[in-house]
């Protein structure tokens, strides 16, 4: 089975609503089947763009779900 790389794009948009890719990365999850990679550094990207202090729960719950 391959595998779909996930970028820091890809993860701030499924997470933000307000994000201009919101609607589209949604959509995509939905019919994508294929399993999602990622690295430790898009991650860390994905926590430095959420740690606003209102964010930081939503940083959590990303890292629980994966």
């Amino acid at each position: 089975m391959s595998f779909l790389f996930a970028d820091t794009y890809y993860f701030l948009a499924v997470i933000s609503p307000d994000d201009a890719g919101y609607e589209k990365a949604r959509k995509f999850g939905v019919v994508n089947n294929r399993p999602l990679l990622t690295t430790s550094w898009v991650l860390t990207e994905v926590a430095d763009g959420l740690a606003d202090t209102r964010n930081r729960h939503l940083a959590r719950q990303l890292y629980l779900d994966l």
